[in-house]
């Protein structure tokens, strides 16, 4: 038979207790329709492109434009979320001149 050693657990004084409340959670609904809006529009561009219209068509153009635009809406909407879908460390101004990402 085995023996496994006792293991002894600290007094209550010394435990870190929980928090007795707990903070409701937002949800970033910003995000995440500007962070779909541009997904979409690159899985559609990508899609299309070269397929079913040429890559220079007026048609995907439109469709790169959103892509970019959303994502940089998606971005600056998260630098000022309290609550943030996508916590980008590295896109802090405090960070970003002091480290690479």
């Amino acid at each position: 038979m085995l023996r496994l050693p006792a293991t002894r657990h600290p007094p209550p004084a010394t435990r870190h207790p929980l928090p007795a409340t707990r903070g409701k959670a937002g949800t970033d609904w910003l995000g995440i329709v500007l962070m779909t809006f541009a997904l979409s529009s690159v899985v559609l561009a990508g899609t299309w492109a070269g397929n079913r219209y040429a890559w220079a068509s007026w048609r995907i153009g439109p469709l790169a434009v959103a892509a970019a635009l959303g994502l940089a809406a998606f971005v600056a909407s998260q630098r000022r979320a309290a609550d943030p879908s996508c916590r980008c460390g590295c896109s802090t101004p405090a960070t970003s001149g002091s480290r690479r990402c």
